[in-house]
């Protein structure tokens, strides 16, 4: 594939320096970008580039409810194959 992705399905977001943002773990990818929904399908937080940070877990600049979120995942491999991924993830305060 020339590629690894991994996200994760959960998150806690307490400044601990652990698990502190919610994005993927790759290898090989490039043309980012992470696309954060609440419940409702509102879309709650968007990033793209060659490199992202990831979700801090805040909308609005205020701490985002426990609770169940979802997320898109595109990017492009070396070989400039489309990755998508897709899924469900928790807020753990």
């Amino acid at each position: 594939k020339g590629y690894r992705l991994i996200m994760p399905n959960a998150f806690t977001p307490n400044a601990d320096g652990i698990n502190d943002f919610f994005g993927p773990q790759y290898i090989g990818l490039k043309n980012l970008e992470l696309r954060v929904y609440d419940t409702w399908g509102s879309l709650i937080y968007s990033e793209s580039g060659d490199t992202i940070r990831g979700w801090n877990g805040k909308i609005k600049g205020e701490e985002a409810e426990n609770g169940n979120y979802y997320y898109i995942f595109i990017a492009q491999s070396v070989f400039d194959e489309v990755v998508e991924q897709k899924g469900a993830f928790v807020y753990i305060k």
